[in-house]
Protein backbone atom coordinates (compact mmCIF):
# COMPACT_ATOMS: atom_id res chain seq x y z
CA UNK A 1 0.00 0.00 0.00
CA UNK A 2 1.14 3.13 -0.98
CA UNK A 3 2.67 5.64 2.09
CA UNK A 4 0.53 9.05 1.76
CA UNK A 5 3.50 10.97 3.40
CA UNK A 6 5.54 10.15 0.66
CA UNK A 7 5.88 11.83 -3.07
CA UNK A 8 7.50 11.15 -5.62
CA UNK A 9 8.38 13.85 -8.68
CA UNK A 10 10.34 13.74 -11.74
CA UNK A 11 12.60 16.79 -12.75
CA UNK A 12 13.67 17.35 -16.60
CA UNK A 13 17.08 19.06 -16.21
CA UNK A 14 18.70 21.58 -18.73
CA UNK A 15 21.45 18.73 -19.97
CA UNK A 16 17.60 16.80 -20.97
CA UNK A 17 16.52 19.47 -22.90
CA UNK A 18 19.91 19.83 -24.77
CA UNK A 19 20.27 16.97 -25.66
CA UNK A 20 16.30 16.81 -26.87
CA UNK A 21 17.17 19.85 -28.68
CA UNK A 22 19.84 18.58 -30.74
CA UNK A 23 17.79 15.24 -31.53
CA UNK A 24 15.30 17.35 -32.87
CA UNK A 25 17.74 19.27 -35.04
CA UNK A 26 19.63 15.94 -36.15
CA UNK A 27 16.34 14.63 -36.94
CA UNK A 28 15.37 17.79 -38.85
CA UNK A 29 18.91 16.95 -40.67
CA UNK A 30 17.90 13.55 -41.19
CA UNK A 31 14.77 14.98 -43.14
CA UNK A 32 16.11 17.36 -45.00
CA UNK A 33 18.93 15.34 -46.42
CA UNK A 34 17.96 11.79 -46.15
CA UNK A 35 21.17 10.51 -44.71
CA UNK A 36 21.31 7.26 -42.83
CA UNK A 37 23.77 7.99 -40.58
CA UNK A 38 22.49 11.55 -39.06
CA UNK A 39 19.06 8.66 -38.75
CA UNK A 40 21.18 6.68 -36.55
CA UNK A 41 22.33 9.70 -34.61
CA UNK A 42 19.07 11.14 -34.01
CA UNK A 43 17.79 7.89 -32.96
CA UNK A 44 20.67 7.10 -30.40
CA UNK A 45 20.01 10.31 -28.87
CA UNK A 46 16.08 9.61 -28.70
CA UNK A 47 16.93 6.49 -27.36
CA UNK A 48 19.31 7.93 -24.89
CA UNK A 49 16.61 10.19 -23.33
CA UNK A 50 14.25 7.26 -23.16
CA UNK A 51 16.73 5.20 -21.22
CA UNK A 52 17.40 8.20 -19.18
CA UNK A 53 13.76 8.62 -18.36
CA UNK A 54 13.37 5.06 -17.47
CA UNK A 55 15.73 4.49 -15.30
CA UNK A 56 15.58 7.98 -13.36
CA UNK A 57 11.41 6.61 -12.55
CA UNK A 58 12.83 3.41 -10.84
CA UNK A 59 15.73 5.20 -9.28
CA UNK A 60 14.40 5.62 -5.73
CA UNK A 61 11.85 2.63 -5.52
CA UNK A 62 12.86 0.52 -2.40
CA UNK A 63 14.02 3.85 -0.86
CA UNK A 64 12.95 4.06 3.29
CA UNK A 65 13.16 7.55 4.92
CA UNK A 66 13.32 8.13 8.69
CA UNK A 67 14.06 11.17 10.36
CA UNK A 68 15.36 11.49 14.35
CA UNK A 69 15.41 15.62 15.81
CA UNK A 70 15.62 16.41 19.32
CA UNK A 71 11.61 17.08 20.75
CA UNK A 72 13.53 20.89 22.04
CA UNK A 73 16.37 22.65 21.51
CA UNK A 74 17.50 26.37 22.47
CA UNK A 75 17.60 29.38 20.89
CA UNK A 76 20.02 29.99 18.79
CA UNK A 77 21.88 26.67 19.93
CA UNK A 78 23.24 24.40 16.79
CA UNK A 79 21.38 20.66 17.02
CA UNK A 80 21.67 17.79 14.78
CA UNK A 81 19.29 16.33 12.97
CA UNK A 82 19.50 12.27 11.78
CA UNK A 83 18.41 11.23 8.84
CA UNK A 84 18.39 7.73 8.00
CA UNK A 85 18.19 6.32 3.72
CA UNK A 86 17.42 2.39 4.14
CA UNK A 87 17.86 0.88 0.72
CA UNK A 88 15.10 -2.41 0.70
CA UNK A 89 16.50 -3.49 -2.72
CA UNK A 90 18.01 -6.94 -2.73
CA UNK A 91 20.26 -6.64 -5.80
CA UNK A 92 20.36 -2.99 -7.48
CA UNK A 93 22.58 -0.09 -5.06
CA UNK A 94 21.54 3.44 -5.32
CA UNK A 95 24.40 6.17 -6.06
CA UNK A 96 24.30 9.45 -6.00
CA UNK A 97 21.98 10.48 -3.46
CA UNK A 98 20.84 14.13 -1.72
CA UNK A 99 19.34 14.36 1.52
CA UNK A 100 17.51 17.17 2.74
CA UNK A 101 15.46 17.31 5.55
CA UNK A 102 16.35 20.64 8.02
CA UNK A 103 14.78 23.61 8.72
CA UNK A 104 13.81 24.78 5.47
CA UNK A 105 13.88 23.01 1.85
CA UNK A 106 16.53 25.83 0.53
CA UNK A 107 18.85 24.69 3.51
CA UNK A 108 21.94 22.63 2.24
CA UNK A 109 21.99 19.08 2.79
CA UNK A 110 24.53 15.83 2.51
CA UNK A 111 25.61 13.92 -0.13
CA UNK A 112 25.48 9.70 -0.17
CA UNK A 113 27.79 9.12 -2.87
CA UNK A 114 26.50 5.09 -3.06
CA UNK A 115 24.04 2.83 -0.80
CA UNK A 116 24.14 -0.68 -1.60
CA UNK A 117 21.47 -3.06 -1.50
CA UNK A 118 19.86 -4.36 2.02
CA UNK A 119 21.84 -1.40 3.84
CA UNK A 120 21.25 1.96 5.41
CA UNK A 121 23.06 5.35 5.09
CA UNK A 122 23.53 7.98 8.16
CA UNK A 123 23.21 11.14 7.00
CA UNK A 124 23.73 13.92 10.02
CA UNK A 125 22.69 17.40 9.19
CA UNK A 126 23.06 20.02 11.99
CA UNK A 127 20.85 23.30 11.75
CA UNK A 128 20.07 26.25 14.31
CA UNK A 129 16.75 27.96 14.99
CA UNK A 130 17.40 31.80 15.92
CA UNK A 131 13.62 32.49 17.23
CA UNK A 132 12.13 30.85 20.21
CA UNK A 133 8.82 28.78 19.58
CA UNK A 134 7.42 25.52 17.84
CA UNK A 135 9.06 25.34 14.66
CA UNK A 136 7.85 22.69 12.35
CA UNK A 137 10.85 20.94 10.26
CA UNK A 138 10.02 20.71 6.56
CA UNK A 139 9.61 17.00 4.61
CA UNK A 140 12.68 15.17 4.11
CA UNK A 141 13.83 14.78 0.55
CA UNK A 142 15.65 12.49 -1.58
CA UNK A 143 17.09 14.13 -4.78
CA UNK A 144 18.80 11.22 -7.39
CA UNK A 145 19.97 12.23 -10.41
CA UNK A 146 21.75 8.89 -11.23
CA UNK A 147 22.30 7.26 -13.43
CA UNK A 148 22.71 9.64 -16.91
CA UNK A 149 21.85 13.26 -15.37
CA UNK A 150 19.63 14.15 -17.58
CA UNK A 151 16.18 13.54 -15.16
CA UNK A 152 16.05 14.01 -11.32
CA UNK A 153 13.98 11.85 -9.20
CA UNK A 154 12.69 13.17 -5.80
CA UNK A 155 11.64 11.41 -3.13
CA UNK A 156 9.45 13.50 -0.31
CA UNK A 157 8.41 12.48 3.01
CA UNK A 158 6.40 15.04 5.29
CA UNK A 159 5.69 14.03 8.91
CA UNK A 160 4.44 15.93 12.01
CA UNK A 161 8.25 16.65 13.30
CA UNK A 162 8.27 19.53 15.22
CA UNK A 163 10.69 21.34 17.36
CA UNK A 164 10.14 23.35 20.63
CA UNK A 165 12.73 26.45 20.85
CA UNK A 166 13.24 27.32 24.29
CA UNK A 167 14.52 31.19 25.30
CA UNK A 168 18.19 31.76 25.22
CA UNK A 169 19.84 30.60 28.81
CA UNK A 170 22.83 33.25 29.55
CA UNK A 171 24.86 33.41 33.04
CA UNK A 172 22.93 35.75 35.32
CA UNK A 173 24.52 36.86 38.72
CA UNK A 174 22.31 36.43 41.79
CA UNK A 175 24.53 37.43 44.19
CA UNK A 176 22.65 40.37 45.07
CA UNK A 177 19.93 38.51 45.59
CA UNK A 178 21.33 36.08 48.05
CA UNK A 179 21.92 39.19 50.35
CA UNK A 180 18.52 40.11 51.18
CA UNK A 181 16.84 39.77 53.85
CA UNK A 182 15.10 36.16 53.60
CA UNK A 183 16.61 34.90 50.29
CA UNK A 184 19.98 33.36 51.35
CA UNK A 185 22.00 33.26 54.29
CA UNK A 186 21.49 30.97 57.38
CA UNK A 187 18.42 29.62 57.60
CA UNK A 188 15.69 31.06 60.17
CA UNK A 189 13.76 29.16 62.86
CA UNK A 190 10.11 30.00 62.17
CA UNK A 191 7.44 29.21 64.09
CA UNK A 192 4.35 29.47 61.20
CA UNK A 193 4.28 27.68 58.51
CA UNK A 194 7.23 26.18 57.34
CA UNK A 195 7.69 23.02 55.12
CA UNK A 196 12.12 21.94 55.74
CA UNK A 197 13.57 20.31 59.23
CA UNK A 198 15.66 22.48 61.21
CA UNK A 199 16.45 21.33 63.99
CA UNK A 200 15.16 19.64 67.16
CA UNK A 201 14.20 21.17 70.88
CA UNK A 202 12.22 20.57 74.15
CA UNK A 203 8.12 21.26 73.68
CA UNK A 204 6.98 24.56 75.38
CA UNK A 205 3.16 25.03 75.93
CA UNK A 206 1.24 26.93 72.75
CA UNK A 207 3.49 24.52 70.31
CA UNK A 208 1.36 23.06 67.22
CA UNK A 209 1.21 19.16 68.56
CA UNK A 210 1.42 18.08 64.44
CA UNK A 211 5.04 19.53 65.30
CA UNK A 212 5.76 16.27 67.73
CA UNK A 213 8.62 14.04 67.19
CA UNK A 214 6.50 11.22 68.50
CA UNK A 215 9.76 8.92 67.58
CA UNK A 216 12.03 11.03 69.53
CA UNK A 217 9.78 11.97 72.26
CA UNK A 218 9.27 8.27 73.32
CA UNK A 219 13.40 7.65 73.14
CA UNK A 220 14.07 10.75 75.23
CA UNK A 221 10.95 10.49 77.91
CA UNK A 222 10.09 13.80 77.11
CA UNK A 223 8.42 15.96 74.03
CA UNK A 224 10.33 17.11 71.05
CA UNK A 225 8.81 18.81 68.47
CA UNK A 226 10.97 19.97 64.96
CA UNK A 227 12.05 23.41 63.94
CA UNK A 228 11.35 23.65 60.28
CA UNK A 229 12.78 26.38 58.12
CA UNK A 230 10.46 29.39 56.51
CA UNK A 231 8.26 27.69 53.53
CA UNK A 232 9.48 31.12 51.67
CA UNK A 233 13.26 30.75 52.11
CA UNK A 234 13.82 29.06 48.93
CA UNK A 235 11.36 29.57 46.89
CA UNK A 236 11.02 32.41 43.94
CA UNK A 237 8.21 33.93 41.92
CA UNK A 238 9.64 35.03 38.65
CA UNK A 239 6.68 37.55 37.50
CA UNK A 240 7.09 38.34 33.55
CA UNK A 241 4.41 40.75 32.20
CA UNK A 242 4.13 39.99 28.47
CA UNK A 243 1.66 42.75 27.54
CA UNK A 244 1.99 44.96 24.42
CA UNK A 245 3.55 48.61 24.64
CA UNK A 246 1.96 50.86 21.65
CA UNK A 247 5.13 52.49 20.62
CA UNK A 248 7.76 51.03 22.30
CA UNK A 249 10.79 51.06 20.68
CA UNK A 250 12.48 48.20 19.34
CA UNK A 251 9.67 46.08 21.23
CA UNK A 252 10.58 43.11 20.06
CA UNK A 253 14.08 42.65 20.71
CA UNK A 254 13.23 43.66 24.67
CA UNK A 255 10.37 40.99 24.26
CA UNK A 256 12.99 38.21 23.83
CA UNK A 257 15.66 39.66 26.35
CA UNK A 258 12.82 39.58 28.85
CA UNK A 259 12.19 36.24 28.19
CA UNK A 260 15.55 35.11 28.19
CA UNK A 261 16.26 36.99 31.36
CA UNK A 262 13.22 34.61 32.98
CA UNK A 263 14.28 31.75 31.54
CA UNK A 264 17.71 32.28 32.71
CA UNK A 265 16.68 33.01 36.42
CA UNK A 266 14.77 30.14 36.38
CA UNK A 267 17.16 27.86 36.08
CA UNK A 268 19.64 29.76 38.09
CA UNK A 269 17.48 29.33 40.95
CA UNK A 270 16.80 25.81 40.34
CA UNK A 271 20.47 24.65 40.18
CA UNK A 272 20.85 26.43 43.42
CA UNK A 273 17.82 24.42 44.85
CA UNK A 274 15.21 26.98 45.31
CA UNK A 275 11.52 26.20 44.48
CA UNK A 276 10.61 28.55 41.75
CA UNK A 277 7.33 29.79 40.12
CA UNK A 278 6.63 32.07 36.91
CA UNK A 279 3.31 33.64 36.28
CA UNK A 280 2.62 36.16 33.24
CA UNK A 281 -0.97 37.34 32.62
CA UNK A 282 -2.35 34.51 30.77
CA UNK A 283 -0.45 31.77 32.35
CA UNK A 284 1.20 29.95 35.30
CA UNK A 285 4.16 27.35 36.16
CA UNK A 286 3.06 26.59 40.05
CA UNK A 287 6.31 26.19 42.26
CA UNK A 288 8.63 23.31 41.75
CA UNK A 289 12.14 22.04 41.38
CA UNK A 290 14.36 20.37 39.53
CA UNK A 291 15.20 19.79 36.20
CA UNK A 292 12.11 18.51 34.58
CA UNK A 293 10.35 21.49 36.25
CA UNK A 294 13.24 23.40 34.28
CA UNK A 295 12.05 22.07 31.10
CA UNK A 296 8.14 22.84 32.23
CA UNK A 297 9.30 26.62 32.47
CA UNK A 298 11.23 26.77 29.33
CA UNK A 299 8.42 25.09 27.64
CA UNK A 300 5.78 27.76 28.73
CA UNK A 301 8.29 30.21 27.80
CA UNK A 302 8.70 28.78 24.04
CA UNK A 303 5.25 29.33 23.49
CA UNK A 304 4.91 33.23 25.12
CA UNK A 305 3.64 36.12 23.07
CA UNK A 306 2.88 39.56 23.75
CA UNK A 307 -0.82 40.22 24.79
CA UNK A 308 -2.65 42.94 23.79
CA UNK A 309 -3.38 45.00 26.76
CA UNK A 310 -7.28 45.61 26.31
CA UNK A 311 -7.63 42.05 26.48
CA UNK A 312 -5.63 41.46 29.83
Amino acid sequence: MKDPRIQYRLKIRPSAWAFATIAILVQAAAWNTNTNLLYLISSALVSFLVVGFVLALVSLRGVQVWREAPSAVHREDPFGISILVTNTRRRLSLRSLRVMGRINAEDGGAYIPALPAGETAHARLSAVFPTRGVHPLCPVVVKSGWPLGLFERTLTRSDSAEVVVYPKVRTVRIGTLDELQGIGGTPSVSEGESDEFFSLRDYVPCDDLRRISWRVSARVGHLIVRNLEPSTAHNILIGLDTRYVEGAEDFERHFEDAIDLAASLALTFLNRHYSVAVTTPDARIALGDGSSHALKIFDMLARVSPLDPDRV
